[in-house]
């Protein structure tokens, strides 16, 4: 009963509190969920006398406030606030703060949810390494599985309320999923960004959070007009402002016209050429990129459009030294960004660069592994590219993995 009870007695709040902030036509005074509730006002003056309007309702029902978790938030664009600002509860002063969670997102002074997404985005990590050990470390696991462990555990965490922040791109948010694929695929943390994404076929997080802010305000729309939701959606769409000035941007890009209205019937079509653009902008970006690498060996003459290895059949070990010869990004010393003495070959006496193409095709020490698995002693830039592109990554692994450990031992052995 005692939910019940609670709402009972709450649910003339509303109407024995004087003041509030006008939305279009509403006028909005009280934010209420559960047991958490919010005044809002735009006059400190009225603030004062609606916290008043509730010690008094509250003194008539017998109710309780918590002092200790009631605070004032204004927000403003200077974190200084007036010295003469202040409100109190019953003589009890109420602290003025510059930020406060709210039903799980953390509010700003500033109105920025950057601080809220780094505060997700530690607690997101944590939820990886606490599941590592038992799963995403396990090399039987395969890689489809272990992006369903990180949906599951850190991508829901990191992505809670982006309905309201998902139409904004943030660096917070795509730097998890970046260190969630290297750490699974194993490969090094200086591995650029448009690689990453051009191999393993992942769009950026900015896609899903701008869909699924585009399908709540779908919904927010279809409410009852006397929703807040709608209300909101309706008076922002109005207004052009938050995340509608955002939308603006978005459909100028796309080349199309700004509904007059958020009933307009082809508004989820609009949308969905919207994300489809996203999608072939970013991917054409990472390609211009990868064209322009001149620090990846073979990287900017491969083909990008190739499945990403079998991720459901291949093996993590097999996957992660595919991409690492892909990108040139194996640990030799031609490899730029590894300090080493020297950038020449070790084990040869060619006196040429360790980069890919060497340790692939030319390096005489690993001729006969080269005939046994890629079926010649020698091969050209051309075939190496080939193999580099192939959909079938087992023969080159199979090598590499046989090379590289023969490197290792050649050089414990002489050093």
């Amino acid at each position: 009963m005692s939910p019940i009870l609670f709402s009972l007695f709450l649910n003339d709040l509303h109407e024995n509190i004087r003041g509030g902030i006008r939305i279009g036509d509403s006028i909005i005074k009280v934010l209420m969920y559960a047991d958490d509730l919010v005044l809002l006002s735009c006059c400190p003056n009225e603030l004062q006398n609606m916290i008043d309007d509730l010690a008094n309702y509250c003194e008539t029902w017998g109710l309780q406030v918590n002092l200790d978790k009631s605070k004032i938030l204004v927000f403003r664009e200077s974190p200084r606030i007036s010295s003469s600002l202040s409100w109190s509860y019953n003589a009890e002063p109420i602290d003025i703060v510059n930020e406060y969670k709210y039903l799980g997102v953390l509010m700003t002074y500033n109105m920025s949810f950057r601080k809220h997404l780094s505060n997700k985005l530690v607690t997101a990590k944590n939820a990886i390494n606490s599941t590592w050990a038992s799963a995403v470390s396990d090399p039987k696991i395969n890689v489809c599985n272990k992006l369903k462990i990180y949906n599951a555990a850190a991508r829901s965490i990191l992505l809670y309320a982006s309905q309201v922040w998902g139409f904004l791109e943030f660096e917070e948010v795509e730097r998890l999923l970046r260190y969630f694929l290297k750490r699974i695929l194993m490969l090094p943390k200086n591995t650029p960004n448009y690689m990453l994404f051009l191999e393993t076929r992942i769009k950026p997080l900015y896609i899903s959070t701008l869909q699924t802010h585009f399908e709540y305000v779908k919904k927010a729309t279809n409410m009852p007009e006397t929703r807040l939701p709608h209300i909101l959606a309706k008076e922002t769409f109005k207004q052009q402002s938050f995340w509608v000035s955002k939308w603006i941007n978005l459909y100028s890009n796309a080349h199309i016209s700004l509904p007059t209205d958020l009933c307009f019937p082809n508004l989820a079509r609009q949308h969905s050429e919207i994300i489809d653009g996203l999608k072939t902008s970013y991917e054409l970006k990472c390609i211009e990129s990868a064209r322009n690498s001149q620090n990846h060996d073979l990287y900017s003459q491969l083909n990008y459009d190739v499945e990403p290895y079998c991720f459901e059949q291949q093996s993590i070990h097999c996957i992660s030294l595919f991409f690492k010869a892909r990108g040139g990004l194996l640990n030799i010393n031609g490899n730029p960004f590894i300090r080493t003495f020297s950038d020449r070959c070790p084990v040869c006496n060619l006196n040429e660069i360790e980069n890919t193409y060497h340790l692939i095709g030319v390096c005489p020490i690993y001729r006969g592994m080269r005939k046994q698995y890629l079926r010649k002693p020698h091969l050209t830039i051309p075939e190496v590219i080939s193999l580099l592109n192939s959909s079938e990554p087992r023969p080159l692994y199979e090598f590499l993995s046989q090379s590289l450990k023969y490197r290792h031992l050649l050089l414990n052995e002489f050093n």
